[in-house]
């Protein structure tokens, strides 16, 4: 008598899972051709544009008050809607000196001033012309420089 096999080994479920591995490597091997084929066509894709950039063409924004800043500017943020114009920029000016420099712009461009208050720590000044409005913010920072709003609307 040979050599004994072990009492928990079954030789049709040994070769059931060695056909089993078969099997699968190759059924792998062209699943993972394929992977490599459809990658390599994606990567060398390029779409066509359906429209050159160059041909659309967007609303031509024309602000209806053109307000200077003062030269020493630093622009934080704009916003622009249909209604509204806004800047926020910081400056070296103090914030009586911005409140001054746009009383002067404005008042000279027939502009009438609506309110000039303190609200805190900020200064609010707000004007009104052929029913248009521009508010004036301005606010000391710890730093030293002052953070000005500009708000415009129409």
């Amino acid at each position: 008598m040979g050599p004994r096999e072990p009492p928990h080994y079954n030789k049709n479920l040994g070769i059931i899972s060695l056909m089993s591995t078969k099997l699968a490597l190759l059924l792998t091997i062209p699943l993972l051709v394929l992977s490599v084929l459809t990658y390599s066509k994606f990567n060398k894709f390029k779409p066509k544009s359906i429209v050159p950039v160059e041909e659309v063409h967007g609303v031509k924004y024309e602000p209806k008050v053109n307000l200077p800043l003062p030269n020493d500017n630093n622009v934080i943020g704009s916003i622009k809607t249909g209604i509204t114009d806004q800047k926020t920029y910081e400056t070296q000016l103090s914030p009586e000196d911005v409140q001054t420099y746009y009383k002067n712009i404005l008042l000279s461009k027939d502009w009438e001033l609506k309110s000039d208050s303190k609200v805190g720590i900020f200064l609010v000044s707000d004007y009104e012309k052929n029913g248009s409005e521009v508010i004036i913010t301005s606010s000391q920072q710890e730093n030293t420089t002052t953070i000005v709003s500009v708000r415009i609307n129409y």
